[in-house]
């Protein structure tokens, strides 16, 4: 499998990924790792497994559409209990979740004028 700083770079010259079907299945399969797999996974690939979701977010918005709510849920969910950690903040984890945001946020960005729950909460983290 490719590095995920190699992924990210890719996304960031905007080269291509490959067909559709094969980016929904890296999404799918980063979304599921970051939902449940990340207690097997060091800081900074934690940290750029959000970055990178975060990215594909942006590059390819029509396809991050379905899970829209999850990921920023999961940005939010992830800041939330770093920054209420017992044990301190994971510094790579928290870097990595809010580039991730902020990628995501170039596609799906709303106010709460036009009815985002989530803004208030993207605020108080940002």
């Amino acid at each position: 499998m490719i590095s995920l700083d190699l992924l990210l770079v890719l996304l960031d010259k905007k080269l291509p990924l490959g067909p559709q079907e094969r980016v929904q299945n890296l999404l799918d399969r980063c979304l599921s790792a970051a939902l449940h797999e990340t207690t097997k996974l060091s800081s900074g690939a934690k940290g750029s497994l959000y970055e990178l979701l975060g990215k594909l977010a942006e590059c390819y918005h029509m396809l991050a559409a379905a899970v829209e709510d999850r990921l920023v849920t999961l940005f939010l969910g992830v800041l939330k209990s770093q920054m209420d950690s017992k044990k301190g903040p994971d510094m790579p984890v928290i870097a990595g979740c809010l580039r991730g945001l902020t990628h995501y946020l170039h596609s799906f960005s709303k106010s709460v004028h036009e009815g985002s729950r989530y803004a208030r909460d993207i605020y108080s983290y940002a």
